[in-house]
């Protein structure tokens, strides 16, 4: 594995829309994940997230939520 790989980097938004398209816009992973361009698990790990926390899902790097 030496190919020149750089990991993805998806902001906030990015993430709540995807979500929103799942949960709101009852479409399924797979719809979504192949118009996104984006693993499937990667969304039902988001959707998961978002779920659990709707208000602080996807905090950023180094952020805490307010009740950590």
């Amino acid at each position: 594995m030496t190919e020149n790989t750089t990991r993805r980097v998806f902001d906030q938004k990015f993430k709540r829309d995807a979500v929103k398209l799942i949960v709101e816009g009852r479409r399924s992973v797979r719809d979504v994940s192949r118009e996104l361009g984006i693993h499937e698990n990667v969304l039902h790990r988001w959707k998961s997230q978002y779920l659990a926390d709707r208000e602080y899902a996807f905090p950023g790097k180094g952020h805490m939520k307010p009740h950590e």
